[in-house]
This record gives C-alpha cells, structure tokens and sequence, in this order.
C-alpha cells in the first residue's frame, strides 16, 4: 500500500520528479537570461551590460552563448561569422581533448564527443570554422586525415563559455552545503554516464525486465 501510494500516473513519483526536472532544465545553457533580454555583457563581467553601455570584445560576449546567433569580433577585429551554441559545443569538447593531451579531433572524434552522426558534425564544424574559433588542417598522427584544432579565439570562447556556467552554478547552489554540493556532482555525473552508456530503446518496453 505504501508503495502504491508513491506511486502516480505513469510510474514511480520519484522518477516522475526527474522527469519534470529535466523537462525545466532542457533550455538551461541554450538561453539565459541575458541572451533572451538581448543584452550583451558588460567589459570585463558576466553580469548584462547596462543599456548604451559600450560593447564588449568577442570573448566577453561569448561568454554567454545562446540559442541564437551571436556575434563575435575577430582577432584582427572585423567581425566573424555568429557564433551558435554548437560552435561552443566544438571547442568545449576541443578542449577537453588538449587537455588530455590531443591537440587535435577528427570529424569522427567530434562525431563521437558531441554523439550526432558524423555528417552533422562536420556541418557544425563549418559553422564553427566560420567563426574563427577553430581551423582545420592535416592530422598529425595521419596526413590523409583532416584534424580540426583551436584558434586563439576558441580558446577564449572556450574559457569564458566555461566561466560563464560554472558562475551561474555556483549562483545556483550558493546556499547548498559542501557536502551537498559534492553529492549532488556525483549522483549527476553517475547519471550522465549511464544515460551516454544506455541511450533511449525506441520500444519502451524492451529491455525492462528485471
């Protein structure tokens, strides 16, 4: 009866309130506020520059990708193609790779970082090579394969995108404990994997048998 009783429509109230919290949260990087309000940030801050303030340079303002295009100033300073969120996508997971010491992905090693087929990678990839973020060129571990790698630019889209969601994260659980905190990136990250280990079966019933 207690069971029951946690029980709503559709299935255990627990898994219903993960439902409803990943539902809230599946815009979460791809508008924030500033974006929607079409305010850039201010120089030198993650917080929206005042009406008629001056516009910031292009990593600032990438610091806050949205869903929609956003312009970006190139290092000779003529502006760039706009930057989308996919292109921060691209050097995030460049990223990433040097830091595991590859300074370079194939449009394979991307297909598979971001998992979208591969011909959608390489169409997000001319996206992001538009912007000056990335720049493609011969594979050093095989010439006959192409390798996309960071511009200075993507490292600076790069840096300040992170920024940007590590502060708001920080906002967000600014009255969280530690401890909370911790348990919190464990049981997420432990979500994360299992959800990139065992993908969505399109019967749901398959596979549910315990």
């Amino acid at each position: 009866m207690a069971e029951a009783a946690r029980r709503g429509v559709g299935g255990d109230a627990d898994l219903l309130a993960i439902d409803a919290a990943l539902l809230g949260l599946r815009h979460l990087w791809s508008a924030p506020p500033e974006r929607r309000a079409g305010r850039p940030l201010a120089p030198g801050s993650r917080t929206p520059a005042a009406p008629g303030s001056a516009s910031p340079d292009g990593a600032a303002r990438a610091a806050n990708p949205g869903r929609g295009p956003l312009g970006t100033e190139g290092a000779a300073g003529g502006r760039t193609a706009d930057v989308e969120l996919s292109t921060v996508w691209i050097v995030d997971a460049l990223t990433r790779a040097e830091a595991a010491g590859r300074p370079s992905m194939t449009v394979r090693d991307l297909a598979e970082a971001l998992d979208v087929a591969h011909s959608t990678a390489s169409r997000l990839l001319d996206r992001a090579e538009a912007t000056g973020t990335v720049k493609r060129g011969r594979s050093p571990a095989d010439a006959r394969s192409v390798a996309c790698s960071l511009t200075p630019l993507g490292r600076d889209l790069a840096a300040e995108s992170a920024a940007f969601r590590t502060d708001y994260l920080a906002h967000l659980t600014a009255d969280w404990t530690a401890d909370e905190r911790a348990s919190f990136g464990r049981l997420l990250t432990r979500f994360a994997e299992a959800a990139r280990a065992r993908p969505p079966d399109p019967d749901p019933g398959a596979g549910c048998q315990d």
